[in-house]
């Protein structure tokens, strides 16, 4: 033997060799593949939110306007009048609430078009503010002598818009136009959460009223008649209702 350590490599049988080559193949096939993806669960929806309270729904009052009167004004340029909007009513329900903060709600706006206010009856919560925006050709002038707010934004044109004004106090604000005398518009404060402007055919519907006992006043315009009446609904009722008599009674 020379001095250089010679190593001894034990010989494997051919049928050793060939059971050893099996459990390798066995065990790699075992392995999940690379370019697999885990199945992953299906995300889980959230469920609906239900809107809690009760709704009422139904129809208003409305009183047909007469025939609107095209009229001239001096020596301006010929201005078509545009006829004012179907006749519409408002109702709200409860009362008694804080007045909102106007700058977390959106600015409602009640545009000069047509020689007409547009909307002719805009509804509120106390605190909203409200824009004049002028869209005619000619300068408007919107100002209110109305008890609960009286304010005058001046004259201006196209393009030009006055500060929007907040409306605080509950109550009924006529508007009118110093340069167009024949525009006539209004606007509700309400100092509940719960109201709507019915369409043309009277129709409303208010969701998320509080159960129980509740003072209702019902606007009917353009005859600006107030009505008062009382209703009492439950947790998640739906109440139909018929207030279509201009006198307040019900039909049924």
């Amino acid at each position: 033997m020379s001095g250089a350590l010679n190593h001894y490599v034990p010989r494997m049988s051919t049928q050793t060799l060939a059971i050893l080559t099996l459990l390798c193949i066995g065990a790699a096939a075992a392995q999940p593949q690379g370019s697999a993806t885990p199945a992953q669960p299906a995300p889980v929806q959230p469920a609906p939110a239900v809107k809690s309270g009760a709704t009422i729904r139904g129809t208003l009052p409305i009183v047909p306007r007469k025939r609107p009167q095209v009229k001239e004004y001096g020596a301006q340029p010929a201005i078509k009048v545009e006829a004012p909007d179907a006749s519409m009513s408002v109702v709200w329900i409860g009362s008694g609430f804080a007045p909102i903060d106007g700058s977390s709600v959106p600015v409602q706006s009640i545009t000069q078009s047509g020689y007409q206010f547009r909307p002719e009856v805009t509804v509120i919560q106390s605190g909203t503010r409200v824009a004049f925006p002028n869209s005619d050709e000619n300068y408007h002038s919107v100002f209110s002598l109305s008890e609960n707010q009286q304010f005058d934004v001046g004259r201006y044109v196209k393009g030009e818009e006055p500060e929007a004004k907040a409306f605080v106090t509950p109550g009924v604000v006529d508007l009118f136009c110093d340069v167009h005398d024949h525009m006539r518009g209004h606007i509700i404060v309400t100092d509940t959460p719960w109201f709507a402007r019915s369409d043309s055919a009277g129709k409303f519907e208010i969701a998320g009223i509080a159960p129980g006992k509740h003072a209702v006043r019902i606007w009917v315009g353009p005859r600006r008649k107030l009505i008062e009446k009382e209703v009492e609904v439950q947790e998640g009722q739906v109440l139909e209702v018929d207030w279509s008599s201009t006198d307040g009674s019900p039909s049924k």
